[in-house]
């Protein structure tokens, strides 16, 4: 599993092209799984759950996997905003750096957002599907699982937006955003509004 790493920061090099942003799915990921280890043990104990060894092994692959993925939809929509690619002309609306930034994440929390959202939502009803199986464990397996997925839904929501306006301020990435322009044509009005 090792191996990959060094492909997916590639993957995510070439595409984001920001340094600094490769460290968001690497948050997200630790925080997510903080988050799904610590309410799967009070699950665990407070609703005598059976839960196979395995389980932990599930957690971490789960939080790998979406994390990495959700960071991936949510900041190459980012990127595209805020090199002025978008189709929603979030940064040709003029003003300042940190408004472009600021408009660039709604933008991204607008339409990646929902695929995150979406996304999340089908898995954990798929994982939630395992509870009605008579299996040994199984349904452990199939809340604890749907529990990390909506952790991770949670945290990449949360915490990659939020840190991109604050680390768009602080190191100043605004400054590679598409110059605010002061003649909007009609059709850039029309994407904005669409």
């Amino acid at each position: 599993a090792l191996p990959i790493f060094p492909f997916i920061a590639l993957i995510f090099g070439w595409r984001v092209r920001r340094p600094q942003l490769l460290l968001l799915p690497l948050l997200t990921t630790l925080s997510s799984l903080v988050l799904s280890y610590a309410c799967a043990t009070l699950a665990a104990r407070h609703t005598g759950l059976q839960v196979p060894t395995y389980q932990g092994d599930i957690m971490l692959f789960l939080c790998l996997a979406l994390s990495i993925d959700y960071s991936f939809f949510l900041l190459t929509r980012f990127q595209d905003e805020v090199r002025g690619g978008g189709n929603r002309g979030a940064t040709s609306r003029g003003g300042s750096d940190a408004s472009a930034v600021r408009a660039a994440v709604l933008v991204m929390v607008e339409t990646s957002g929902r695929v995150v959202s979406l996304s999340g939502a089908i898995l954990v009803l798929t994982w939630l599907a395992l509870c009605c199986f008579p299996v040994f464990g199984l349904a452990g397996v199939g809340l604890l699982s749907a529990l990390t997925v909506a952790m991770c839904v949670v945290v990449n929501m949360l915490v990659t937006p939020s840190m991109l306006v604050l680390l768009g301020r602080c190191l100043r990435w605004a400054p590679r955003c598409a110059k605010p322009n002061t003649t909007t044509t009609r059709a850039e009005i029309g994407r904005a509004h669409v």
